[in-house]
């Protein structure tokens, strides 16, 4: 039996939390029950498929910003996934010698629309073409390289809508000066919350759910820019997840963070970016990435212009695409007031009772953490909390260590 999967919010984000690309006009997507008609489309593409056993991407073509299902026509299980502005839905999965066929059922407000798609056959490897909508045909925001970027303060960066600066001397510095050295797309994708998916505080050094490093200086850390490039992840069983993120906060309170998550169902996967300020949902904004994408984020506290420097009740978030050329920024107020800053992070993270989607090799991820005061702190130099994932029998599923002052990796052992 196929189940629909109900999993975006009916609720509007609040108007705290604002796109500061397209001004604060924040609106998720609503539920749409009542459809009109259902169209069955066939694939029909020409061939080309990943080599054996890579991972490949799939792009599935419907109704720009639908919400959609992918469902296994074998077991019956659904995955959310969302369409992009274009109206192309991004998967990704291996292709199979032997039959494995899904379901795409998309729903806007007019109708909704079935996709099937075989792993088999080559013709679902091939990229579909995007729908004309009256957001392609909009003027692209481009925002412009900075000349003489060495030269602005943190504040001055934050209040342009730039990436705050990791350390000069830190390995990230040479990736964030290529990231606002180029001209980039500014984005103002459409948000969903999700209350399905969370990212908890860890107390501890063996977790059933985090494998990461945490910085814990006597410090209120206030900002985190972190470097890495979007491992390819592969399925495990009938679904896994894992989420790849810095933040500051969350050892045991409030915590301001964003990055990508990675889930699937049976064979198939999808990445999405994400940013939070727990115990608030987690936002994802309906903006493309994918394995193998070279990422800069940031997150940090800020007023309402997300200005950053001793200024406080805003959690404010950058993911940008380096890859793709697109970024975006967000804000949203502090949901309880009793943010702290104890610790700063690097967190590869499942969600609960679920299984650790694998990866191969020691994906790295370059973090650099502030004070309030602008101070830096690197791993070297600090305290810090290294968490061990862990299963109910204290089997290791993941580990992490710190490879350098700025750097840590994240080692996949196995699935529990």
């Amino acid at each position: 039996m196929t189940h629909r999967v109900k999993w975006f919010s009916r609720v509007r984000v609040s108007s705290a939390a604002c796109l500061l690309a397209g001004g604060c006009a924040l609106s998720v997507d609503q539920a749409v029950d009542n459809l009109d008609s259902v169209a069955v489309v066939e694939s029909a593409l020409t061939s080309r498929q990943p080599a054996p056993g890579a991972s490949g991407e799939i792009t599935l073509q419907t109704v720009a910003n639908a919400q959609c299902t992918v469902t296994s026509t074998s077991s019956g299980r659904g995955m959310p996934v969302v369409a992009d502005d274009s109206g192309l839905v991004h998967l990704w999965a291996a292709s199979t010698a032997a039959s494995e066929t899904y379901t795409l059922d998309c729903e806007d407000t007019r109708s909704s629309t079935r996709i099937k798609f075989d792993l088999k056959d080559s013709a679902t490897f091939v990229p579909a073409l995007p729908r004309a909508t009256a957001a392609a045909s909009t003027p692209k925001r481009i925002r412009p390289a900075l000349r003489d970027p060495e030269s602005m303060t943190q504040e001055a960066l934050t209040k342009a809508g730039y990436p705050p600066h990791p350390d000069p001397k830190s390995a990230l510095y040479a990736k964030w000066l290529s990231a606002v050295t180029t001209p980039t797309e500014v984005l103002a994708p459409r948000l969903i919350q999700r209350t399905d998916v969370n990212f908890d505080p860890v107390t501890n050094f063996n977790s059933a759910r985090w494998d990461g490093i945490a910085q814990t200086a006597q410090t209120r850390y206030s900002l985190s820019v972190a470097g890495f490039t979007i491992p390819s992840f592969s399925p495990i069983l009938h679904s896994s997840n894992a989420g790849m993120w810095t933040g500051v906060g969350g050892v045991t309170g409030e915590l301001i963070q964003d990055g990508i998550f990675y889930s699937s169902i049976e064979k198939v996967g999808t990445y999405k970016p994400f940013f939070e300020y727990a115990p608030a949902p987690p936002v994802f904004p309906n903006f493309v990435v994918g394995a193998g994408d070279s990422m800069i984020i940031a997150v940090w506290e800020g007023d309402s212009t997300c200005t950053f420097g001793l200024r406080f009740g805003f959690g404010c978030f950058y993911i940008q695409d380096i890859s793709r050329g697109s970024t975006f920024t967000a804000m949203v107020a502090d949901p309880g007031n009793s943010f702290v800053g104890e610790s700063c992070e690097g967190v590869i993270e499942r969600q609960a009772s679920s299984k650790l989607a694998k990866w191969s090799g020691s994906p790295q991820m370059q973090v650099d953490c502030y004070d309030a005061v602008g101070g830096f702190h690197n791993f070297s130099l600090s305290p810090y909390l290294k968490v061990t994932m862990v299963n109910n029998f204290s089997d290791v599923l993941a580990t992490s260590s710190v490879v350098a002052s700025d750097l840590l990796d994240f080692t996949w052992h196995q699935s529990d």
